[in-house]
């Protein structure tokens, strides 16, 4: 057993950058591996062999090592890993809308504009979501400005139309 895999979910893998050496394409060392989850006799058969244990556990990111714990290679699912964050960011954006009509429908409710609060608050909302479609700004920021000056537009305008 020459060369194995280790997972960086199991207990243990710390992955340190003593002794690399880039000419013989050592990246760092291993230490506290725990058991491998993929072994193989040469380099290039561990490789195969993790990347078919990615099929299985595509949440796994794995470190080919040697018998003496020089890591040569970290593998991982990058289709996975993408699909995970879009996930996040999603979750984020969906929930950052969410707040922002919430709290914005309840301002404009206060501020007894009717029609006129619709408008400004569907503008605002436009706003916000063609800045995140086109990424010009962090979402969860971006999202509470604009309802900061959604509200201070929505009272400002209150006090216009009275």
């Amino acid at each position: 057993m020459p060369y194995a895999a280790y997972s960086s979910t199991s207990p243990g893998p710390q992955f340190s950058f003593e002794n690399r050496n880039e000419a013989r394409g050592i990246l760092g060392t291993l230490a506290g591996t725990g058991e491998p989850v993929v072994t193989a006799d040469s380099l290039d058969d561990l490789r195969l062999r993790a990347k078919a244990h990615l099929a299985d556990h595509p949440e796994h990111s794995l470190y080919l090592t040697d018998a003496d714990k020089r890591v040569y290679d970290i593998i991982l699912c990058q289709a996975y890993h993408e699909a995970i964050e879009r996930r996040e960011n999603y979750i984020a954006v969906v929930s950052a809308v969410c707040v922002f009509a919430v709290t914005c429908l309840v301002a404009m409710a206060f501020s007894g504009m009717g029609f006129w609060g619709l408008v400004i608050f569907l503008g605002a909302a436009g706003l916000y979501l063609t800045i995140v479609k086109f990424r010009i700004n962090n979402a969860l920021e971006l999202a509470v400005g604009l309802e900061i000056n959604l509200i201070v537009l929505l009272i400002m305008a209150a006090r216009l139309f009275r």
